[in-house]
């Protein structure tokens, strides 16, 4: 051992004598890791500064993973305030963040269909300003409330005069754009008196051609259309919307009107 260290004279180089190796309690390097002295290794708690960034201390640099909140704002860190950016999830509702709940205002794009959204497909309803043929905000073609054609169906339902009731049946099945798709509401809504919805689905089989091809898709997207039913009723097509003709793949004839809609109901 050196002399002048065994006499009490080291040559310190913060905590440790450069010269013996001796450590002493102070004057350590905290400079790298506030918790661990860079020359003895001696260690401490509680000493970093993570107020200003959850996963990286103010005052050595040390870093670590996995340690910002972002539950309640995907792009704002709710412990130290680091921001970050394009984090939110907006795809299935542009005004509310799926992960986080974060609301921002008038992000929707209604500019193609006032009661749909482009962007993340959210839906409302009655938004369209009818000019008569179209919504003169957005341009889409023919556009009915389901209110309308429900009260459409239940008037003409309703009416005690054959040719006034035959009238309006017409004037209902001429109607083109969404009226099918209301129709179908009506069908499936088990809150109204199931002769309202039969009458609805006798209505529906007055359109022909594509109209009446785009009502059978439409039916059996909700699930609500047998197989057999839903060929025997297509195979009608242009040349007969007679539904008693129709036959079941199975080679079951249907008797009567009556029949099919009760089969109809029931799928």
């Amino acid at each position: 051992m050196i002399i002048k260290c065994t006499l009490g004279f080291h040559t310190w180089d913060g905590c440790t004598c450069a010269a013996c190796g001796k450590v002493r309690d102070e004057q350590h390097n905290w400079s790298k890791d506030c918790e661990k002295c860079s020359k003895c290794g001696k260690a401490r708690e509680n000493q970093h500064d993570w107020s200003k960034d959850c996963e990286k201390c103010s005052i050595c640099g040390m870093t670590r993973a996995d340690h910002h909140d972002w539950s309640k704002d995907c792009e704002k860190c709710s412990k130290c305030g680091k921001s970050r950016e394009n984090k939110h999830h907006w795809s299935k509702d542009c005004e509310k963040c799926s992960k986080c709940g974060k609301i921002r205002e008038n992000p929707h794009d209604w500019s193609k269909d006032c009661e749909k959204c482009s962007k993340c497909g959210k839906t409302r309803e009655n938004q369209h300003i009818s000019n008569g043929s179209s919504c003169s905000l957005c341009g889409q073609e023919r556009i009915y409330s389901y209110d309308y054609v429900l009260n459409e169906v239940k008037k003409s339902c309703d009416e005690k005069d054959d040719k006034k009731r035959s009238n309006i049946c017409v004037q209902i099945a001429k109607l083109q754009g969404n009226c099918l798709t209301c129709l179908i509401k009506i069908v499936q809504d088990k809150k109204l008196d199931m002769y309202y919805r039969r009458w609805a689905l006798k209505i529906a089989s007055g359109y022909k051609g594509e109209q009446l091809s785009e009502f059978i898709k439409l039916y059996c997207l909700a699930g609500k259309l047998k197989s057999e039913l839903l060929r025997a009723y297509y195979n009608l097509g242009d040349e007969e919307s007679n539904v008693n003709l129709a036959l079941f793949v199975t080679g079951e004839e249907i008797l009567n009107t009556k029949d099919f809609f009760e089969r109809f109901m029931a799928t």
